[in-house]
Parts: C-alpha cells; sequence; structure tokens
C-alpha cells in the first residue's frame, strides 16, 4: 500500500507527492500501475522518476515508451508534472497506442 502523500523533509529538494489516484504497487525497479489509464499507459506498466524531475514508463502491452528528462529542482515541479502527462498523452495518440503484433 502506497501512502496517499510522501510529504517532503527538504523542501528545496522535493515538494510533498501526492499518491496517484489509481491502484499502483511496486516492482523490481519499476513503480507499476495496476489499472489501464485512459488514453496514456497499460496496466502492468513500469516507469520510475528521479530527483530532478526526470521521468521514463515502458508499456510492455502497448510496445510504449517515454522519457521526459529535466534538470530542475525540487522534484515533483507541478508544470513539469503537467508537461509529463501532455507529452505522454501524445505519444500515444501519435503512435495510435497499437499493440505490436505478435
Amino acid at each position: 500500500q502506497l501512502p496517499e502523500q510522501a510529504r517532503s523533509f527538504e523542501p528545496a529538494l522535493s515538494n510533498d507527492v501526492p499518491g496517484l489516484p489509481v491502484p499502483q504497487n511496486w516492482g523490481l525497479g519499476f513503480h507499476l500501475t495496476q489499472t489501464d489509464l485512459p488514453g496514456m499507459r497499460s496496466k502492468g506498466s513500469g516507469g520510475w522518476s528521479g530527483l530532478f524531475n526526470s521521468f521514463y514508463w515502458i508499456d510492455r502491452h502497448k510496445g510504449v515508451g517515454g522519457v521526459l528528462m529535466t534538470q530542475l529542482l525540487p522534484f515533483f515541479d507541478m508544470p513539469v508534472v503537467q508537461t509529463l502527462v501532455g507529452f505522454e498523452m501524445a505519444v500515444y495518440r501519435q503512435v495510435g497506442a497499437a499493440v505490436p503484433a505478435a
């Protein structure tokens, strides 16, 4: 169970990070999304983020992934988070979110 909010102990480095309003979990090396996100990643997709607001995700089901890298503090900068969501949605629109042929 992930917390509803991760509180920052050092505001210069990180903002408080709210929990996502969707089922999520941890895997070996990834934060896992446990449900399909409309217009975005599939259930079971893995991702991670770094202190300087760098993010990536890998959607093995749809054969899609992406990386957004910045050098900005504090972590979880809301304009960067909004850019990430828009970027992910644009990637899935562009590629048609098609499941690759077996």
